[in-house]
């Protein structure tokens, strides 16, 4: 079974870094976002790029077999990806408005992490309609990331913040 997964969003704030456009005044969201970005993100970064590439190691093109990529969904990746969403659930922003933010990119985790259950789901039981719905909660999820990033990026600029690559 085939699956396109999403790409991954800490993977893309690796690329992102946080430049202040002005100095004057103290900003509750602007500080709050800073630490959001460059401390909790940053933190999630590498386990989820751990998963990232464990996942596409047995789907997609690096696809082998059913028994493979159930044995790898069963025993590394969903216990490691169970644990990487409580650490992004742990995540306490403190300004209503990048809390906001992060309610879109736990949506996001969530959505993949349904997904990967689903598709566990569906190679158990031999089931291609199992699939297409792990496809389409997969594609959701990667369209939640993008909303997200998007968000991310405009209330960093809102907040005299600009994202560079």
């Amino acid at each position: 079974m085939k699956v396109i997964m999403r790409k991954s969003v800490i993977l893309l704030m690796t690329l992102l870094f946080f430049t202040f456009l002005t100095a004057c005044g103290e900003d509750p969201v602007q500080s709050d976002l800073l630490n959001y970005v460059n401390n909790e993100l940053s933190k999630l970064q590498k386990t989820e790029s751990d998963i990232s590439n464990k996942i596409n190691g047995v789907i997609g093109t690096n696809y082998k077999n059913d028994e493979i990529t159930y044995e790898t969904l069963d025993k590394e990746i969903i216990p490691k990806y169970k644990k990487f969403l409580g650490q992004v659930e742990g995540v306490e922003p403190k300004t209503p408005e990048v809390k906001q933010v992060h309610e879109l990119y736990i949506d996001s985790v969530h959505q993949e992490y349904n997904a990967l259950v689903q598709l566990m789901s569906a190679i158990e039981n031999n089931d291609s309609n199992l699939t297409v719905e792990s496809n389409e909660k997969i594609n959701l999820s990667a369209k939640k990331s993008r909303e997200f990033t998007s968000k991310l990026t405009e209330l960093a600029s809102k907040h005299g913040i600009e994202m560079t690559k």
